[in-house]
């Protein structure tokens, strides 16, 4: 707090502005704490926003790996030539290989 004009103590000798100073400096301390644990809740929820969205996520794929069919699921593939005569499908639990017919 700096003045142009100091009286500081001027009739009785008591220097009156570091009082001051230190009184607006204690009256600014709630406000700086609320400021400090706004930043604190804000960062929190920032953080809890990311982790919402990682689980939406989760949620997602685990869903997905939930379907009776996703581990017994096969699939047949015929070259052209054999697609002619042959007709082919794998039941699921078909064991995984490569068959050939003759």
């Amino acid at each position: 707090m700096s003045s142009d004009l100091a009286l500081s103590g001027l009739a009785s000798g008591f220097d009156w502005q570091p009082v001051v100073e230190q009184l607006i400096e204690l009256e600014a301390i709630p406000k700086k704490r609320l400021e400090r644990e706004k930043e604190q809740n804000n960062e929190k929820m920032s953080e809890l926003g990311l982790l919402k969205s990682q689980l939406d996520t989760l949620k997602g794929v685990s869903t997905t790996l939930q379907h009776d069919d996703l581990f017994e699921a096969r699939k047949v593939t015929i070259d052209a030539d054999s697609a002619e005569v042959l007709y082919a499908t794998a039941a699921p639990g078909t064991m995984t290989g490569i068959y050939e017919v003759e």
